[in-house]
């Protein structure tokens, strides 16, 4: 069992300002005080099926229970107020958010807008139709310079094949002079 002066020491009653100001720092919960309470009950003495407990000590606490009710409401009421001021905070930003978007939507429907984004936009076509005519030109030119190679070697062996067959009818028409030269 507890004595009056140690729960006045650690739950001490209500008094003076200036005694309530120290102790403010150190206020029980108020799940601390039902717990003291109920320490009492269990430890108190029995008789005929009821508890007898200290009444000072009793009285002591329940003043403290009635003091720090108001400080837990006090300190859920700021936790309530917190919480608000994140949801709020949160609504100003996607407010803010939804508000960037809208006035960029409204510039790219307005005409200046529309104007940008189709310059943007042609402006792209028009590299991306440089790159790709590029890249045919490269295609087309090396196409035709493997076509003119080819060419080139097909009239080489032509000409080749032709300047054979022409050295084997001079022959031959050299052969047959001599052939008629001599038959006459």
């Amino acid at each position: 069992m507890y004595s009056r002066q140690a729960v006045e020491s650690e739950f001490p009653a209500a008094d003076g300002p200036r005694r309530q100001e120290r102790r403010a720092a150190r206020t029980p919960h108020m799940m601390e005080i039902i717990e003291r309470l109920e320490s009492e009950v269990v430890s108190g003495r029995r008789m005929m099926g009821k508890v007898l407990i200290d009444e000072n000590l009793f009285l002591s606490l329940l003043d403290q229970l009635r003091q720090t009710v108001p400080s837990d409401l006090e300190q859920a009421r700021r936790v309530i107020e917190q919480r608000e001021e994140i949801v709020r905070q949160a609504q100003d930003e996607a407010e803010k958010i939804l508000g960037t978007a809208r006035e960029r939507a409204e510039y790219l429907i307005s005409d200046r807008g529309l104007t940008a984004e189709a310059r943007y936009r042609s402006e792209d076509v028009l590299r991306q139709a440089r790159e790709s005519q590029r890249a045919t030109n490269s295609q087309i030119e090396s196409y035709a310079r493997r076509l003119l190679e080819d060419v080139e070697q097909a009239l080489a062996n032509s000409h080749a094949e032709i300047e054979k067959a022409l050295s084997r009818s001079h022959a031959e028409i050299e052969q047959a002079k001599m052939s008629l030269s001599e038959q006459s």
